[in-house]
């Protein structure tokens, strides 16, 4: 189950070094973001890691924490704040589905939540549209194993969206 966690770890590498000429902040601005990403009762957590680069015309900061609940349930959570707009599908309701899997985008509490998920497996992921302008924009992720939809729905909610938002609307 920590090889999602690795996976997500490796592909923000993979993305980090895609940014020729890049320069780490000094004051490291994920920073303020891992301890945004809270306990969870009768979860076990990492410390939670964090990357942040720029260049001149690119911007990507991360927070990254993973959570796991006995030996099947895991949750990787990571907030993203990304050059360029947030995807297109990720602002407009839709709801896709068939007999494994599905995919809704809607409002929730003012946020714009994209979830998918295998009926089947039990994995999926919430997307959380946090904060955006014209150039920039953040999300929180989260990757769920062995969870339903509404278990993990109610995860997600445990993590202050507001106060991410805020937070991240400083970093754009």
């Amino acid at each position: 189950m920590k090889f999602l966690g690795k996976c997500v770890v490796f592909l923000l590498a993979v993305v980090g070094m895609s940014f020729a000429g890049a320069q780490v902040w000094a004051g490291q601005p994920h920073e303020s973001l891992v301890p945004l990403l809270v306990n969870l009762d009768g979860w076990k957590a990492d410390a939670g890691t964090g990357m942040s680069l720029a260049s001149d015309t690119m911007k990507m900061i991360t927070a990254h924490r993973s959570y796991n609940k006995g030996k099947k349930q895991q949750i990787v959570v990571d907030v993203l704040v990304n050059s360029g707009p947030p995807p297109a599908h990720r602002l407009k309701e839709s709801v896709m589905e068939n007999e494994e899997k599905i995919v809704r985008t809607s409002k929730i509490d003012g946020f714009w939540v994209s979830t998918t998920n295998n009926n089947k497996t039990k994995v999926g992921e919430v997307y959380v549209v946090l904060s955006q302008n014209s150039q920039t924009h953040a999300l929180i992720i989260f990757r769920f194993i062995n969870l339903d939809e509404k278990e993990a729905m109610e995860i997600a909610k445990k993590f202050n969206w507001k106060t991410l938002e805020k937070a991240t609307s400083k970093l754009l």
